[in-house]
């Protein structure tokens, strides 16, 4: 290149320093943008990179959506052992209740006994005042005969006296 800029300048009638001087300047220049600027292989070359990382971002994508089908599927076992749990405690507490409720029933059959037997032993000891209180009834019902009896004695006796007190006297 600096030979055909360098006829071009010179002929344009420019001196020959002159002619260089613009020439060496213009390549400089050529040479500070070269890393500035983009040339096709350096185009292609960036699109191949980034290909390359867009397929690298790709697989990486593909093994997180293997992580996460894997989580998925531990998430699935995670909720059937905590539905296993939850049915083994709701027999759990079934059977607690059920035996609460039986030892319930067991304390109230023993509760009906304990109140059978001291209803027992009360009318027991109700049956035995009872007796008791019919033999001093007896008792007072024979001592009012016998009293009814002495009455009836002591008027007939009275009244015989009475008669003969009058069959005595009367007559004379």
């Amino acid at each position: 290149m600096q030979s055909a800029a360098l006829l071009t300048l010179e002929k344009a009638n420019l001196p020959a320093a002159h002619a260089r001087a613009i020439v060496e300047a213009i390549e400089m220049e050529l040479v500070a943008q070269k890393d500035t600027l983009a040339t096709k292989l350096d185009l292609t070359e960036l699109r191949q990179g980034l290909e390359a990382k867009i397929g690298d971002v790709r697989v990486e994508i593909g093994g997180v959506r293997l992580e996460i089908g894997g989580m998925r599927v531990e998430i699935g076992g995670v909720r059937a052992e905590l539905a296993e749990v939850h049915r083994s405690l709701e027999v759990k507490i079934e059977s607690g209740l059920g035996r609460g409720r039986s030892e319930l029933a067991e304390m109230y059959r023993a509760l009906e006994v304990k109140i059978e037997s001291g209803l027992g032993r009360g009318r027991s000891e109700l049956a035995e005042v009872y007796r008791a209180l019919e033999v001093k009834i007896e008792g007072v019902k024979s001592e009012i005969v016998r009293w009814v009896f002495v009455c009836i004695l002591g008027q007939t006796a009275a009244v015989l006296a009475w008669a003969t007190f009058f069959v005595n006297h009367a007559t004379k």
